[in-house]
């Protein structure tokens, strides 16, 4: 009995620990100054559809389009669904998921599609635009769904056909779902 107790106690440290470090790193990038932010924790996540559950919810101050980000500035969805103590995030790889992009250091802007199944592509990027592999997409707040400058994938391959009028770039995103654990949830930003 007293080893499942400390067994517990050392669980709950570790979880304390990831959430400390994750609050440190938003602390560093200094997220604070910029936005007012909720920390959650990812408390189920479904790959199949795009979406994960965080462990806030209304009662916390969330609600339905806010902007959720990692510690690391990097933008993971929005907030879809909102409950009492809960809140279904759509993936920025969810098949219909559009937004706004610029590429970092170029004056070249285009749409972030998802696509599903974890993939994200960039499209109405103009044929004359020179983009190359590596390239940074940023968020561009054209529309003001989401803030400027949060981080959203690599160019990883620019697909360009002689019978389409736009270029298409697959995008690998600057997050990786399967090791991500704390996100925030941006409650305001300035456009």
């Amino acid at each position: 009995l007293k080893n499942n107790q400390l067994l517990e106690q050392v669980s709950l440290l570790k979880e304390l620990e990831a959430e400390n470090q994750a609050l440190r790193n938003a602390l560093n990038l200094n997220l604070q100054k910029d936005y007012k932010l909720i920390s959650s924790e990812i408390i189920s996540k479904d790959t199949s559809k795009d979406s994960i559950l965080i462990d806030k919810g209304y009662e916390d101050g969330i609600s339905k389009g806010m902007p959720v980000i990692n510690g690391q500035k990097a933008l993971f969805g929005k907030i879809s669904d909102v409950y009492r103590n809960f809140s279904r995030v759509t993936i920025i790889s969810e098949k219909g998921f559009t937004s706004d992009i610029k590429i970092k250091d170029k004056d070249i802007y285009g749409v972030v599609r998802g696509d599903g199944n974890l993939n994200i592509y960039l499209d109405l990027i103009s044929r004359d635009s020179i983009v190359a592999v590596g390239d940074i997409a940023l968020t561009s707040s054209l529309e003001g769904n989401f803030p400027k400058d949060l981080l959203v994938g690599a160019i990883s391959r620019i697909i360009k056909e002689d019978t389409k009028p736009f270029q298409t770039a697959e995008l690998k995103p600057f997050f990786d779902i399967n090791a991500a654990d704390n996100l925030f949830v941006l409650i305001n930003f300035k456009n």
